[in-house]
């Protein structure tokens, strides 16, 4: 569950470092300041002060799609009631096919070849 917090929701698994940031945003909106002037000070670049405001909001709306969960996804535990089917594929194996070229070199196509780069093979070894 959120918590109002300024302007700000301040959702109750947020981290000590975002708690810190949006503390820090409040800050500098009820400032008046530019972002330079508040951040100099603070030993920050204005560039962080934009990142955080942009990360914050990001990760307000990654908790608002999770349906307002404040606390991380859980694991749940999961039984299999039955092995999956084995894949069409390796049902049923054939043995390879065996292509001797010349007495010399020997090709194993197994199933599933591509029949363009099998008959390119081929007519390469043939040429020679």
């Amino acid at each position: 569950m959120a918590r109002r917090r300024g302007s700000r929701s301040v959702p109750a698994v947020a981290t000590d470092v975002e708690r810190e940031w949006i503390r820090r945003l409040e800050e500098f909106d009820r400032s008046g300041l530019s972002r330079a002037e508040f951040a100099e000070p603070r030993g920050i670049t204005p560039s962080t002060l934009s990142w955080w405001r942009c990360e914050i909001a990001r990760r307000e709306r990654a908790r608002a799609r999770a349906g307002g969960r404040d606390r991380p996804s859980a694991l749940l535990p999961v039984s299999i009631l039955a092995p999956a089917p084995a894949p069409a594929s390796t049902k049923t194996r054939m043995a390879p096919v065996e292509i001797v070229v010349r007495d010399q070199v020997v090709i194993r196509v197994t199933a599933g070849f591509d029949p363009a780069t099998l008959r390119e093979v081929v007519e390469v070894l043939t040429s020679c």
